[in-house]
């Protein structure tokens, strides 16, 4: 992989003290840059929530106007007027979870909802089935992301301390992969057995069997945290991650540099 933005180290990032932080700025960044080049730049403005460090963010693709926020310390809140104004969405949520990770929507069905959270009680994964208005947990630990399948919306990857899968939309939960620490997965865009995932020591690896088995993609990263992983919206073959403290990386081999 190789580089093609550096963090600038004097902290003006503004979640940088915060790894997952650095993460979805970094492919926020990188979505800006491959949707919108064509759009004068303008400046950037806040558009809240407040009642936490904002750490995930999630729009519907059917409706760009609704989206989902999650919080560390606030929460869910979610926006029908494209940001404007925000409302809490916990219902079912415990007050104990302490860091959402990463907030997925099914692309089939967008009110189906998926957040990896952190608890000081139970982690796992937070699904809801009605757009945010309750939410049930899927006792799995403490989890820093969950991606679902573009093409097969019932595959969903959840990653932390051990890396899952579900194949029925997130009603159960098979471990497939244990021993570091996972910090991002990503799913190829039309193919639902090929899955890359990330960790805090700079590793990717990559799976063409649905995580039955497992390759190193990671040459040329970094040795830290792999905080976001990211394919190219038109060329799956390219794969971007966002790495704390070093940028954005890029593969144009599916991860072998």
């Amino acid at each position: 992989m190789r580089t093609t933005r550096t963090h600038d180290g004097n902290g003006t990032v503004a979640f940088a003290a915060t790894r997952r932080a650095v993460g979805a700025l970094a492919a926020l960044a990188m979505v800006i840059l491959l949707f919108s080049a064509h759009v004068d730049a303008a400046p950037w403005a806040s558009h809240g929530p407040t009642g936490g460090h904002g750490m995930a963010v999630a729009i519907d693709p059917t409706n760009a106007a609704t989206m989902y926020a999650g919080t560390n310390g606030g929460g869910f809140f979610k926006s029908t007027d494209g940001g404007a104004s925000w409302s809490a969405i916990n219902a079912g949520v415990d007050p104990s979870v302490y860091h959402v990770g990463a907030i997925a929507l099914d692309p089939a069905t967008p009110s189906r909802v998926y957040a990896a959270v952190s608890s000081g009680v139970n982690g796992g994964i937070y699904r809801s089935t009605n757009g945010g208005a309750s939410w049930s947990l899927q006792s799995l630990g403490n989890l820093d992301d969950v991606a679902v399948s573009p093409s097969s919306p019932s595959t969903l990857y959840a990653v932390g301390n051990r890396v899952y899968k579900s194949t029925n939309g997130g009603t159960t939960w098979t471990q497939i992969l244990s021993g570091s620490t996972y910090s991002s997965v990503a799913v190829h865009p039309s193919n639902p057995n090929v899955v890359y995932i990330g960790t805090i020591f700079g590793a990717v690896s990559k799976s063409t069997d649905g995580g039955a088995t497992w390759t190193y993609a990671g040459t040329g990263l970094p040795s830290d945290h792999v905080d976001a992983l990211v394919f190219h919206p038109t060329n799956p073959s390219i794969l971007y991650a966002g790495v704390q403290d070093y940028g954005v990386y890029e593969t144009f081999d599916g991860g072998m540099t």
